[in-house]
């Protein structure tokens, strides 16, 4: 919003009017203010992974933030270079679509899977959560499969937030996970194949039959 109202007040021939000094640094300000609440998301972020593992939307949170940051900054090169709104969208576009591409090439649900499986000593593991991630997870799961808890979470009163299940309930849902894919598998043709299945097959030893 606050780019926004920037890119609004500082269109067509205003971008360019030489007497705008105040309204460029009017416009300054609001921008570092809107960087330190950047910061500041950055830092309550890195708080709920530090103790609560990662999650599609912390990850989305952050890779947010990097975003409003890259906007942030080239708007503040509009401003000050005196640039045209076509330059903030060519930007902008390139930028996104280069981290777009960067983005597509991590697979999400093993990094946090594994993640969170290391720092289970540490954070309050969400094996339900770690559950419902995808196939490709299955065989990060099937090797740590001794550290599918819940760690009850608790407050400074020691009241607990949550009632986790037994362990022996979530090895059960694994097994079931692992059934499934096994029978999904059987009934696939090669036209549906691709890498990551390829891979949880071969660990699960179905590739040869």
């Amino acid at each position: 919003m606050a780019l926004a109202v920037i890119i609004y007040f500082f269109r067509g021939n205003l971008n360019f009017y030489s007497k705008s000094k105040t309204l460029r640094i009017l416009a300054f300000a609001w921008m570092i203010q809107n960087f330190i609440l950047i910061i500041s998301v950055f830092i309550r972020d890195g708080y709920y992974i530090e103790f609560y593992g990662l999650t599609h939307k912390r990850i989305g949170v952050l890779v947010f933030a990097i975003l409003c940051i890259i906007g942030l900054t080239t708007v503040y090169i509009k401003v000050a270079k005196q640039k045209t709104f076509f330059y903030l969208l060519k930007i902008n576009g390139n930028i996104w679509f280069v981290l777009l591409l960067a983005f597509s090439t991590i697979n999400w649900d093993v990094l946090i899977a594994k993640y969170n499986l290391a720092q289970s000593d540490k954070i309050s593991l969400d094996a339900k959560y770690l559950l419902s991630l995808s196939d490709k997870t299955l065989p990060v799961l099937d090797k740590n499969r001794a550290k599918l808890h819940f760690t009850e979470d608790t407050d400074t009163n020691d009241r607990t937030y949550a009632s986790p299940e037994t362990s022996a309930f979530y090895q059960q849902q694994l097994y079931q996970r692992i059934g499934h894919f096994k029978e999904r598998h059987e009934k696939v043709s090669w036209l549906s194949w691709n890498l990551q299945d390829w891979k949880t097959a071969e660990y699960f030893g179905l590739n040869g039959t």
